[in-house]
């Protein structure tokens, strides 16, 4: 017997969400940049983080996620986009199995309260937003690999038994611990999920993503985050975002915001940070280029990471809100020792 498709269909209810985050702190905004031609030639061969300023293109997450975001950035630059790559999961869980799924995750969520442990040593999540970064949404951070780097670096991730998405946010836990205010504390992350296929949006650029909570320890292997994430989606831990949002169309938006605003509330504990990874993409045209991603930041997530790889160019991007209270040199130089991890001949670097 052949078994029933389950997919989810009709309104955006993450981009509601962003909406409220729009309200409450920045706004919630993706950025690309693309990087060709002379600038490309002088910049692919650096090994320092590169001091080049790239011109940005927004776009607001109320209304797209990073890769509906990025299939029509890559239209808006004159490029034919590929087609939006779809999830493996073919079927959305049934009702039943999504309400199980989000109570359990809250359950769990209480029970890992780290709202008293302070992540980064220099962090307020009272700091205010002024006028001024609610326009320009923060600076954007930046290197790139050449293809030979790039292939050696998906070679030291084989090795090592995982993907590169694992490889690259293992690393980038390790960079950061010199930041943080107890080493020996889990790290919650926030990975985003692409749901394209068991959800089927009006808009199809819209919000079909949702995310992981992964918490990790600063000296965890690459093999250690690979299983937890793998072990993560087989349980599809990562519906439990979705439903988050899509309550929204029951409870109403001023009772999301209430809940959102509420200190007291365990959901809204911040995150070390997001680690977003849009993939690999074949770009016609661009073969003397690459383009960027950078992920949008709030108080509850201070630190982003995003990821892209065109034409076989992996490109790095990191984005820090305000109220992380490090300075911008700071800030590049962490960026500088993540660039010089990744491209290390040790495949134990940081180990």
């Amino acid at each position: 017997m052949k078994k029933k498709e389950r997919i989810i269909t009709g309104h955006d209810h993450g981009g509601d969400g962003f909406e409220i985050i729009d309200m409450l702190d920045l706004k919630q905004m993706i950025n690309f940049s693309i990087l060709n031609g002379d600038q490309f030639q002088k910049v692919i061969n650096e090994k320092r983080v590169s001091t080049l300023e790239l011109e940005t293109k927004s776009y607001p997450h109320a209304k797209y996620d990073g890769i509906g975001a990025f299939s029509e950035f890559i239209k808006e630059s004159g490029f034919t986009p590929p087609k939006l790559p779809l999830s493996k999961e073919q079927n959305a869980p049934s009702k039943i199995v999504r309400f199980f799924l989000f109570s359990k995750a809250m359950i769990v969520g209480r029970k890992i309260d780290l709202r008293d442990s302070k992540d980064w040593k220099n962090f307020d999540i009272t700091a205010k937003i002024n006028n001024e970064d609610k326009s320009i949404n923060n600076i954007d951070f930046w290197f790139v690999l050449s293809r030979e780097q790039t292939m050696k670096l998906e070679e030291k991730a084989s090795m090592a038994g995982v993907s590169l998405n694992s490889y690259l946010l293992n690393k980038l836990n390790k960079t950061i611990f010199s930041h943080m205010s107890d080493e020996n504390i889990p790290r919650r992350w926030m990975i985003p999920v692409n749901m394209r296929g068991p959800v089927q949006l009006d808009n199809q650029y819209g919000n079909h993503s949702s995310s992981l909570d992964l918490y990790q320890l600063p000296r965890e292997a690459p093999l250690q985050t690979h299983k937890k994430i793998k072990k993560a989606l087989k349980k599809k831990l990562h519906w439990k975002s979705w439903i988050f949002f899509t309550i929204i169309k029951t409870i109403g938006k001023d009772k999301l915001y209430q809940i959102l605003t509420n200190p007291k509330n365990p959901a809204i504990r911040p995150y070390i940070g997001s680690f977003s990874n849009l993939g690999s993409w074949l770009i016609p045209g661009l073969e003397d280029g690459t383009m960027f991603f950078s992920q949008s930041v709030s108080k509850t997530v201070p630190f982003a990471c995003g990821a892209v790889k065109v034409n076989g160019i992996l490109g790095i991007t990191w984005r820090k809100h305000p109220s992380l209270l490090i300075s911008n040199e700071d800030f590049k130089r962490m960026l500088a020792v993540y660039k010089t991890i990744l491209i290390s001949e040790e495949s134990n670097f940081y180990s």
